[in-house]
């Protein structure tokens, strides 16, 4: 965080030399975007741990009514699951 403030200090003073203003923005957008997927596994971390999530599963797919397209669709899902 502190690198980023002085970063923006830095691209907000008028006497900086172009290329170095260049960098400045271009790391400023790699530490935002940093920033952006720690928040997001932050919250990911945060969410309660569900009992069931080390449990198997059975899970039955099958051709509902829609005919050819039906089956097609049902062993696309089945493929996916292999």
């Amino acid at each position: 965080e502190s690198e980023r403030i002085s970063l923006v200090e830095m691209d907000q003073a008028g006497d900086v030399d172009p290329d170095l203003r260049d960098l400045i923005r271009g790391d400023l957008k790699e530490i935002l975007s940093q920033q952006q997927q720690l928040e997001e596994r932050i919250v990911v971390l945060l969410l309660p741990r569900d009992p069931n999530d080390d449990r198997n599963i059975m899970l039955e797919i099958r051709a509902g009514t829609g005919g050819d397209e039906a089956s097609i669709f049902a062993g696309d899902l089945v493929a996916i699951y292999k």
